[in-house]
């Protein structure tokens, strides 16, 4: 019984697809090696950019609590000035009414003392 040259051929390209499996495997593993130093230093150079966007985070809430600080002075200035106008405009209307109605008693006080003397 010789073995046909259909199995010897299969048998050595099955050794063969073994053989570049093997190789496959090794480069994966020394490619897998790099990429793990490439990403460790990546994670290292991200520590350090994470610690300067901590110091550009803090600036930038320092920054907008003073916007908001300085906004809330503006607007508290304005509503002062007109909330005095509005009182000032208020406060002549009440004085005109009060006029009003001391010209009412006066005249009032003069009719009644009109009939009493007539």
């Amino acid at each position: 019984m010789q073995p046909d040259a259909f199995q010897i051929v299969l048998y050595m390209l099955l050794f063969m697809v073994l053989i570049s499996l093997i190789l496959l495997i090794f480069k994966l593993i020394s490619t897998l090696s790099k990429v793990d130093v490439v990403v460790d230093d990546v994670a290292k150079k991200s520590k350090k950019l994470d610690k300067l966007f901590d110091v550009v985070d803090t600036t930038a809430d320092g920054l907008s609590f003073l916007g908001d600080t300085f906004v809330n002075i503006a607007v508290g200035l304005a509503t002062s000035i007109f909330t005095k106008k509005k009182k000032t405009k208020e406060k002549d209307k009440e004085e005109e009414v009060k006029e009003k109605k001391e010209e009412k008693e006066v005249k009032s006080k003069k009719k009644k003392t009109n009939k009493k003397n007539n």
